[in-house]
């Protein structure tokens, strides 16, 4: 399938940990988890109740909302929106490679062709430290292990840049001037799946929904 494809050719890149090669096995491994995701192999499945609105779930990760078509922004103005949207939201981080497969999985099902998208973006959590070169996730301040730079990045002449994936270049990750306004991509991590015969505790009523902020374009 086209979407297999993809993501075999995805795990076929360079991807680093701690300044090393990922090994040809855990790549090789990773191939194997998507085209099993593909084929709805067994992971965690979506459930009822799983994300609250508007964040939609992906089978055994985390729930996203992407911004794109409707609303861009900086940056930092970019992760207080995913606070106005959730008290636990943030812009995506990717602290464990299977994130980083999960998440570039639902970019790509969003819009594998990339028709829709007249810009870089989106944003993620990643933000330099100074102009060093070296990123960090903004949650932890802990130096990005797991990344997918795009050839000859990270590359910008400014200081604390964000990164952001880039659909043109299969989602690899460039560094951008904080200060431009590109769409981005919010995380939550998933409601606990309800007992048998219990009210799912995750779901939003209505009048809830009704009562949450609205972001203004």
């Amino acid at each position: 399938m086209h979407v297999t494809f993809f993501f075999v050719s995805f795990f076929s890149l360079i991807l680093a940990s701690k300044g090393r090669v990922i090994d040809p096995a855990q790549v090789a491994s990773s191939n194997e988890k998507i085209s099993q995701a593909d084929a709805g192999a067994p992971r965690l499945p979506i459930y009822d109740g799983q994300c609250d609105p508007p964040f939609r779930p992906m089978k055994g990760s985390k729930c996203y909302f992407l911004s794109y078509g409707t609303f861009e922004r900086s940056w930092q103005t970019a992760q207080q929106l995913c606070r106005v949207l959730h008290p636990m939201g943030s812009l995506a981080e990717f602290q464990e490679l299977e994130e980083l497969i999960d998440a570039t999985l639902f970019l790509s099902n969003d819009d594998h062709d990339c028709r829709s998208w007249n810009s870089p973006g989106p944003w993620i959590g990643g933000i330099e430290v100074g102009d060093s070169n070296t990123f960090t996730w903004a949650s932890t301040n802990s130096t990005i292990q797991n990344y997918n730079w795009a050839e000859g990045r990270p590359n910008s002449a400014s200081s604390n840049d964000g990164i952001a994936l880039d659909c043109s270049t299969e989602f690899k990750w460039i560094d951008l001037d904080n200060s431009m306004e590109l769409p981005f991509l919010c995380e939550i991590s998933p409601n606990p799946p309800a007992p048998p015969g219990h009210v799912l505790r995750g779901l939003i009523s209505s009048e809830n929904s009704a009562s949450r902020p609205h972001l203004k374009q």
